[in-house]
């Protein structure tokens, strides 16, 4: 039988989980009603590949995003998705990073 302090504990780990699925649920919600909010939109419209890079990975389209430069990914880390280190964008190449990615 658990301890009065495990089921608290317990009880704290699914409350921030419900709430973290609460604020998920509300972007997505947001995003199929059209009314994403200002910082959640792209800057640029949404190259096709990215599009179908984002379909095949089921990933959000903030992943192939470049925050330093804000531009789009052109080359992606070997290991994608599992490592976003070697992801590099055109200002990123010509830099001439030593360590790739932003």
């Amino acid at each position: 039988m658990p301890t009065k302090s495990e089921l608290q504990e317990e009880n704290s780990r699914l409350k921030r989980e419900v709430s973290a699925m609460g604020a998920q649920l509300s972007r997505m919600e947001r995003e199929l009603s059209g009314k994403l909010l200002p910082e959640e939109l792209p800057s640029e419209t949404i190259p096709a590949m990215i599009r179908g890079l984002m379909r095949e990975y089921k990933l959000p389209w903030e992943c192939f995003w470049c925050d330093r430069h804000r531009r789009w990914y052109v080359l992606l880390d070997s290991a994608f998705p599992y490592y976003w280190e070697g992801c590099e964008c055109p200002s990123c190449m010509t830099n001439g990073d030593p360590f790739g990615g932003c």
